[in-house]
């Protein structure tokens, strides 16, 4: 009877532990599976939010234009170039960015007053920042390209 008793206990005592190292090993499994899923999931969304971000931002960038003496920015608000900020880690093209959009905001400054050493002034920043475009929406491709 004895015999038997341990018998019993001795496969109740593997099969629990059976079950406890494969229910153990299952849920880390899962765990990571879930995780490296979420990462994919995270890294595609970042992906295809930031080509629609940067496009647009490159589409904002070629148009601005001096017409009438005015300047016609489609992003005078900086919903846009924060989105870019938050989808892109590249600090430096996010300093660009800003510097940009600054020296934009000058030049609406200096255009809407009614001074000619403002309108001059404007007109000079303005051609500063018209050969700049061109390399900033270079980096947001070369940015892109980096996804």
């Amino acid at each position: 009877m004895d015999s038997s008793l341990y018998a019993l206990l001795d496969t109740t005592i593997k099969i629990g532990l059976g079950a406890a190292i494969s229910g153990f090993t299952t849920y880390f499994v899962t765990r990571y599976k879930n995780r490296e899923d979420a990462k994919k999931d995270k890294q595609n969304w970042l992906r295809e939010n930031k080509h629609d971000a940067y496009k647009k931002l490159s589409r904002c960038i070629m148009s601005f234009s001096l017409d009438g003496g005015e300047v016609h920015s489609t992003f005078d608000d900086f919903a846009l170039l924060s989105e870019c900020a938050l989808l892109t880690e590249n600090k430096d093209l996010i300093d660009e960015l800003y510097s940009f959009l600054h020296k934009l905001e000058q030049v609406n400054r200096f255009t809407d007053s009614n001074a000619l050493e403002d309108k001059a002034k404007a007109e000079k920043i303005y051609h500063e920042i018209y050969s700049q475009r061109l390399e900033l929406v270079n980096k947001l491709q070369e940015d892109l390209a980096r996804i």
